[in-house]
């Protein structure tokens, strides 16, 4: 069952006072190892840029098919959408998560349990500032019943983070804590995903999708495999 499942691997979010720089990698992995085309892990939505990464697609669904959905179904404010999406997906991937645990529990516990498994992130520009909204969906036990725990931030000021795979960018931002100074926003995404490339081939690669998101509104840099 888990090898139904289609995994997403490397974002990389900077901002400051004047803009929004996002830039995603576009490999996608299985744990049959099959040779997958690229996939477009980065949405707009009118003003709002969603990416996401971890479980992208299952036999059954697709996440930016129900963000997707959402958005363009639903109305009412942007918190009352991201509460339909939260929900929507829970409902969607805990049949399969408690497949998966009944089925194979070593690929459970191995691969989904306690783990970030689905983050997705919705940015945009507001009043002059950079916005994020962020969820994070957790497969957990809960008494020996599979239960799925979001953690959601919310944040409203220039802040960097990275979704998937980053153990590398974490290791090289430590030592070298200037890595940003003086540089281009995008010159600094590039080299940060470059690191997960360098170090995990066969589930970070190019081509690189690019969109900076400012007050002078959205622009898709590079489309990658958008």
């Amino acid at each position: 069952m888990i090898k139904s499942l289609i995994f997403g691997t490397t974002i990389v979010v900077i901002s400051d006072t004047t803009e929004i720089t996002i830039v995603a990698d576009s490999k996608i992995h299985d744990h049959n190892k099959t040779k997958i085309e690229p996939l477009c892990k980065v949405y707009q939505f009118g003003d709002i840029i969603f990416c996401h990464a971890g479980i992208m697609n299952g036999n059954n669904f697709s996440i930016a098919q129900i963000v997707k959905e959402t958005f363009t179904s639903s109305s009412g404010t942007l918190e009352k959408i991201l509460e339909l999406i939260q929900d929507i997906t829970k409902e969607t991937v805990l049949p399969v998560f408690q497949k998966i645990f009944m089925e194979d529990r070593k690929n459970f516990d191995l691969h989904l349990k306690n783990k970030p498994i689905i983050q997705m992130a919705f940015s945009f520009w507001y009043k002059s500032n950079p916005h994020f909204f962020l969820m994070i969906f957790e497969p957990v036990l809960n008494g020996g019943t599979v239960e799925i725990n979001v953690h959601r931030d919310s944040v409203s000021e220039p802040s960097d983070f990275y979704l998937g795979h980053f153990d590398n960018i974490n290791e090289y931002i430590q030592r070298n804590p200037s890595y940003k100074k003086d540089r281009d926003t995008i010159a600094i995404a590039k080299e940060l995903i470059g690191l997960e490339i360098k170090a995990m081939p066969d589930k970070v690669g190019e081509p690189l999708t690019v969109v900076k998101i400012s007050g002078n509104g959205i622009e898709w840099v590079e489309a990658g495999a958008c």
